[in-house]
Formats: C-alpha cells, structure tokens, sequence
C-alpha cells in the first residue's frame, strides 16, 4: 500500500497539470474559446434528424428579413436630379439608376382592392404601422406614402398579428407573410427592387461611389467606367 502512494500523488500531479494545462489554454486561445462556445449553443438532448435548429443552436433567434441597404438608397436618390459632368462615375450611376425607376413595374398583375395613402389607411382600418414599417423597410414611410390594399381578408388577419409585433423580440414570419398578402408599397417597392438591381449588377460601382460620397474622392478606374459604359449602353 504504502509503494503505491508515491505513484498515486505522481499521478494526481500529472493529471492536475494537464488540467491547468487545458484551462489555461481555454483561457488563452480563442479558437478554443470559440469552439467552445458553438458547443455549449448546441442541445444534445434534441434528435437533429428532427429538430436540427435547436439541435444546432438551441439560443438562436430567428432574424428580421434582410432589407435593402439605406446607405446605397441615400446615395443614389442623392444622384437622381442632379447635373454630372459626361463619363463620370456619379452620371453613369444616375442614368442607370433613373432607367431603372422608370421601367420598373410592379409584380402583381391584379389590380389593388384599395389605393389609399398610408394616413387613410390607418385611419380606416384602425391600425398603426409606423413602426412595423419603419422595421421593415429601415427607414420612416411618411403618411402621404401610397399603399395598394391587395386582400382586405388578409389586411384584417395583419391587423391581429400586428398586435403581437415587438422589434425587440423574435420576428415571426406570418406577421411578415400576410403583410405581404395584405399590403404593398409600390413606390417604396420599385425603389428597393432597383437598388437591389443596382447591387447586383453594379456592386464594385456601388461600393465606389459611397467611397467617394462619404469617405472622401478616390480615382474613378477605367475598369469601373468600362463595365458601366457595358451596362448602359
């Protein structure tokens, strides 16, 4: 008994410092940290095969739907009405952008039930969607905004989920869904439909132009200004 004690604490000892060794090393590397925080998001007791969301991240919120970026909208309604010198890079980017506004349609090929502005609409129908909007779309919808009322059966089911709407928990997607069905905001829609267009398509241009708008001049690049020339013309 007493030839096995020296071995016992020698081994207490190893296994002791192979522990600090590994705390230290949680401690002090953060892909370990990371690791094992992804891990510690994940809920074991949950068959993946059918709940793979929980399963893979049992905290996890479900996001807002991905809305257009403002900083490109700002910077290309900035362009609209403006006067540019012939081949720069902000006359090209308004040509295409104007081109766009104005061959733009809407998706639907029904006609609206009802087309109000967005002050008759809440008055009507009894609701309050300034901040629903402002959620939505990220930006202020002003009360003269027109909106088309495509299914009054669906506006009046928007209307009790639009009770239930917090910003500032989970987004639920049936909200989102029959505010679609209900309602549609063709001027606001056309706007974002184009510059989404414009991202796509333009996207190195896009980035160049809120460079130079709001971090100061930079070189327009013949790259640049050949690819737009392609698009336009």
């Amino acid at each position: 008994m007493t030839r096995g004690r020296p071995f016992f604490w020698i081994s207490s000892l190893l296994l002791f410092g192979v522990l600090a060794d590994t705390v230290e090393l949680t401690k002090t590397d953060p892909n370990v940290l990371i690791i094992s925080q992804v891990l510690s998001y994940m809920d074991e007791s949950v068959e993946p095969c059918q709940n793979f969301r929980n399963y893979s991240a049992k905290y996890a919120k479900r996001l807002k739907p991905p809305s257009i970026s403002t900083k490109f909208q700002i910077r290309f309604d900035e362009l609209k009405d403006q006067e540019f010198e012939d081949g720069s890079l902000e006359g090209k980017m308004q040509r295409f952008y104007n081109i766009c506004l104005a061959r733009k349609t809407s998706n639907s090929r029904i006609p609206p039930a009802q087309q109000l502005t967005l002050q008759e609409l809440e008055n009507q129908y009894g609701m309050s969607l300034a901040k629903f909007l402002e959620y939505i779309y990220d930006q202020t919808i002003p009360p003269s905004a027109v909106v088309h009322v495509k299914s009054q059966e669906d506006l009046i089911r928007f209307k009790v989920l639009l009770t239930t709407f917090n910003p500032d928990i989970e987004f639920k997607d049936e909200i989102y869904r029959f505010f679609h069905y209900s309602l549609s905001f063709p001027v606001i829609e056309r706007v974002h439909g184009c510059v989404k267009t414009m991202n796509l398509y333009l996207q190195l241009a896009s980035n160049l132009l809120y460079e130079e708008r709001i971090l100061g001049p930079e070189k327009q690049t013949y790259t640049v200004l050949s690819y737009l020339e392609a698009m336009i013309y």
